[in-house]
């Protein structure tokens, strides 16, 4: 990329003009060549011509320099046979004694520009043969990469990436995208030159940030040999969408004093809860009183049924189950989904059945039907007591008969219009403490 260049020195060429028939003598000085600058330096080092370095469309800052005592304009230079006017090519700072040009460099490759000639005073055309050119050496253009059309997923990044080679250095078969997550290397894609390349990432973790590289390998002709694994792009914007958490919901179809018909509904848009690991369950005062954790269906979350509850008592219902949200944090385990409490009835003091079958001036039989007695009445604390109806005055009290169903009331008032109560312990099945209640009264 160097030469030799023979430095000549040119002499100032004064050229005398004599007036014929007068004395009158007009002397002219021609201005001539002196030498280059360029990018503010001397093309030529210790007598070899310097090769200068550039990239495509940079620019070259070339002054060329003349010896004019005469102040000359100058109106064009030619270099490479390309003439440059001073009207609308010349730099700031252009003058009779130098004309500044910036080329813009295009061609890739050396070439050689040489200072042939210029114009001086609109007509004056002076050859320039020596000391008057240099060397540029134009790079071939880097690759570059784009990145357009990014779409994320729970699990997945697509995007579209094109690699522009313009003057083509790309090495076959180098360029990859490279996908990174906390510095490991994930997944890596061949792409290919010139085109867009749709590529997709898959069986990503959800809701995490990745890096991408761009990278591939090249040979601008620069006497540097094959480049590797040049980075085109870098991109630390790429995120993966979060799966979102399922949920539930309750509804109660029927309540009674003992007893919850109930249906659930599971919205789980990722499909991330294993079935089997949905429990349900019952709670009383904040304690367990009953769970659901063998299913294997989601149709089996209709008509479920919690049963043997205690009446007039607020029970929770209670849903959970265990998923992986894909996130790097695992299967989180047993996650309360939904809660929803309800109150089950109270319940009713049991009604018996009694039949008066014997009646006296001053006694009376009653008879219980056994089969309108449940087991929530102690037999053993029945108890009747009569009234007199119109004053409300207690007059007697009977005990049932040894081992039957039946009273055996003595000692009343004759013509006494009498009303009759039983009574018992009954176990309401509230959790509090049987106590006395009416179950007869007529």
């Amino acid at each position: 990329m160097k030469r030799f260049l023979t430095l000549l020195v040119l002499p100032i060429i004064a050229l005398t003009l004599y007036a014929c028939g007068d004395e009158d003598i007009i002397q002219e000085q021609v201005p001539q060549f002196s030498h280059l600058v360029v990018d503010d330096r001397s093309p030529v080092v210790d007598g070899e011509v310097e090769t200068y370095v550039k990239d495509k469309e940079d620019t070259v800052r070339v002054e060329i320099h003349f010896e004019n005592p005469a102040n000359h304009p100058i109106n064009s230079v030619v270099i490479n046979g390309q003439r440059y006017y001073a009207v609308n090519r010349f730099e700031a700072g252009s003058n009779p004694q130098v004309a500044i040009l910036e080329l813009t460099l295009r061609l890739p490759g050396e070439t050689t520009y040489e200072v042939q000639s210029f114009v001086y005073s609109e007509v004056n055309s002076v050859e320039v043969t020596s000391n008057n050119y240099f060397d540029v050496f134009v790079l071939k253009t880097l690759p570059s990469a784009t990145l357009t059309n990014l779409t994320p997923g729970t699990e997945s990044l697509a995007m579209d990436i094109r690699i522009n080679d313009p003057d083509q250095v790309v090495l076959t078969d180098t360029s990859e995208a490279r996908l990174y997550l906390d510095g490991d290397l994930v997944e890596s894609i061949t792409l290919i030159r010139g085109i867009i390349n749709n590529i997709v990432f898959e069986d990503l973790m959800s809701d995490q940030d990745y890096h991408l590289e761009v990278v591939t390998g090249y040979n601008r002709d620069d006497g540097q040999g094959d480049v590797m694994d040049y980075t085109l792009l870098e991109d630390d914007d790429l995120s993966t969408h979060p799966k979102q958490a399922p949920s539930a919901s309750i509804a109660i179809d029927d309540i009674t004093a003992d007893s919850v018909t109930f249906h659930v509904d599971i919205t789980d848009q990722f499909d991330v809860i294993d079935i089997e690991s949905v429990n349900i369950v019952i709670t009383l005062n904040g304690s367990e009183y009953a769970r659901i954790d063998d299913l294997h269906d989601l149709s089996e979350l209709n008509d479920l049924v919690f049963s043997n509850l205690l009446s007039n008592n607020q029970y929770s219902i209670r849903i959970y189950a265990s998923f992986d949200l894909n996130d790097e944090q695992g299967v989180r385990e047993d996650v309360l989904l939904i809660r929803q409490h309800f109150d089950t009835l109270e319940r009713p003091a049991p009604t018996l059945t009694a039949n008066i079958i014997n009646v006296t001036e001053s006694s009376l039989v009653l008879s219980i039907d056994g089969s309108t007695v449940d087991d929530t009445v102690d037999l053993a604390t029945l108890k009747a007591y009569i009234y007199d109806d119109a004053t409300d005055v207690l007059l007697a009290i009977g005990y049932l008969v040894d081992g039957e169903l039946t009273f055996a009331i003595e000692g009343l008032l004759a013509h006494t219009t009498v009303r009759v109560e039983i009574e018992a312990i009954v176990d309401f099945q509230d959790g509090e403490t049987p106590d006395y209640a009416v179950i007869f009264e007529e």
